[in-house]
């Protein structure tokens, strides 16, 4: 009641000058940010502040002509929305205003601005707003993945973690029947031209946080929007089942969930996600890439290959694929299986398994029939036709960045597929990025 009585006093408020205004500024953004910080720390705090108008105070605040203190009136609100509101207090959250006051900041050019939407932008989806409002999802998908470029843009893994939180949210609504993410889908398909090789797909904006989250000297910030891309990425393959992610973007997660530097939470994410791409994989040829693909260097200096239960899962759908195609057995893929075949791992558990699976695939060499089924001639590593969002993925390639060189170790890869949530952690951590304004 103190910090909403002086930011609300007449003498603040009213009949002063312009300067004597300018000095009040600075207590009243304490008092929002007092009342914020009460609210994320005790829920039944967070209840009587938003019982005692404490969405309308913030509200109030939303169009004021200082800009710092439109950020501490949104983060207020962002802990307001997931309170567990009682029926006296179920009408307090003025949603129609709220609903504005997200999609405005997150076009805005300050980027602690759009950071602050971002998280209110989360806590909405999670509070179940989205369902019924396919209209203002449309707006509220255009606007995340403007403000996601702009994060992608300057590196910011801070501003980046709570959209990335609010895209996975979008991807694994289901009370709206799958409405947010088609959504989303179909905003980014539609505000990404197909020749615009400047313009990145959802997938790429998700996929390149993940060599952050492994780098040397990665922040708190940079392992959070990692771990929440990933799993974003998982939910976007569980989504769209029948569609794999380019091949980019799987030897990303293959390479950057199979890093010692990987967080758990990181780790399961990309395996998940990558196993789910290989199982919708038609394209043998990828996936014997893929299998071959170095993630670093060993502990004998020796180049070494992933997990080998993600061996054994990539071998399993080669030798299936080509057992229903045989013609796709080509020289690119036989190569490939050649040369990743003596650096498997012969002292693991399905060390056997995964060998014989790879002599299963070499036997089919008798059965070529076309060298390149394309007729074309495109080189492997872009053999995919469409990528999960309908883009060639000639495009969805060329705009990332190299990927990271050996990044050593062993790997400890995980082979659970069941779905990741976001680890109450990545709140907590895009809450604080933020919260540092």
């Amino acid at each position: 009641q103190v910090f909403m009585a002086w930011a609300r006093a007449p003498r603040f408020t009213k009949g002063r000058s312009p300067e004597e205004f300018a000095l009040a500024y600075p207590m009243q953004r304490a008092c929002l940010s007092a009342l914020s910080s009460l609210c994320v720390h005790d829920a039944e705090l967070a209840g009587q502040v938003l019982s005692m108008g404490g969405a309308a105070l913030a509200m109030e605040f939303a169009n004021h002509i200082d800009q710092r203190m439109q950020q501490a009136a949104m983060r207020l609100l962002a802990r307001l929305i997931p309170c567990k509101k009682t029926e006296s207090t179920s009408e307090q959250l003025p949603r129609e205003e709220i609903w504005a006051f997200i999609l405005r900041e997150l076009k805005d050019q300050d980027e602690l601005s759009r950071t602050c939407a971002a998280v209110a932008a989360f806590e909405i989806a999670e509070d179940g707003w989205l369902v019924g409002e396919s209209s203002r999802v449309s707006d509220l998908a255009v606007n995340m993945l403007h403000a996601l470029s702009l994060a992608v843009s300057s590196g910011s893994s801070s501003a980046a973690l709570p959209l990335l939180l609010a895209v996975g949210r979008m991807l694994v609504e289901r009370e709206d029947e799958g409405e947010a993410a088609n959504t989303l889908l179909k905003c980014q398909r539609r505000d990404s031209p197909r020749h615009d090789k400047q313009q990145k797909s959802l997938v790429q904006l998700l996929a390149f946080w993940l060599p952050k989250g492994v780098s040397t000297g990665a922040t708190a910030a940079d392992k959070g929007a990692a771990t929440a891309a990933a799993i974003a990425l998982q939910s976007l393959c569980e989504f769209e089942s029948e569609a794999p992610l380019p091949f980019r973007e799987m030897r990303e997660l293959m390479v950057c969930g199979q890093s010692t530097s990987a967080e758990p939470a990181l780790r399961e994410a990309c395996t998940g996600a990558l196993l789910l791409s290989v199982e919708s994989e038609n394209q043998p040829q990828q996936l014997a890439h893929l299998f071959a693909t170095s993630i670093g260097k060993g502990r004998d200096t020796g180049e070494r290959l992933a997990d080998i239960k993600i061996l054994r899962s990539i071998a399993e759908r080669i030798v299936k694929l080509l057992k229903s195609a045989q013609g796709q057995a080509t020289d690119s893929l036989l190569a490939a299986l050649k040369k990743a075949q003596p650096l498997v791992p012969e002292d693991k558990e399905e060390s056997s398994a995964v060998l014989q699976l790879v002599e299963q695939a070499l036997s089919f060499a008798g059965a070529v029939l076309d060298e390149d089924p394309l007729g074309e001639g495109e080189e492997d590593d872009d053999v995919r036709t469409q990528d999960p969002l309908g883009e060639p993925s000639g495009m969805l390639g060329s705009t990332l960045p190299p990927l990271p060189g050996a990044l050593g170790g062993d790997a400890e890869g995980r082979s659970s597929l069941a779905h990741v949530t976001a680890p109450p952690n990545l709140i907590a951590a895009a809450a604080a990025a933020a919260a540092r304004g």
